[in-house]
């Protein structure tokens, strides 16, 4: 059974990946939101820009 960790969580993965952690998440705990973090360590402003993108693109039209 999957079990989130509710303590300091990190997701990582293809749009589908995040999707299905944010799906789990909100069914298991009853979260109505979901805040996300996509500038973290030596990315580039660049690369965080991206993965934002693609979580607004792809992963969260899924889940709204």
């Amino acid at each position: 059974m999957w079990t989130p960790r509710l303590r300091g969580a990190l997701v990582v993965g293809s749009p589908a990946t995040i999707w299905e952690y944010v799906q789990r998440y909100m069914a298991e705990t009853g979260a109505n939101y979901f805040v996300g973090s996509f500038h973290w360590g030596d990315l580039s402003h660049q690369e965080a820009c991206r993965s934002l993108e693609l979580f607004v693109s792809a992963a969260m039209p899924a889940v709204s």
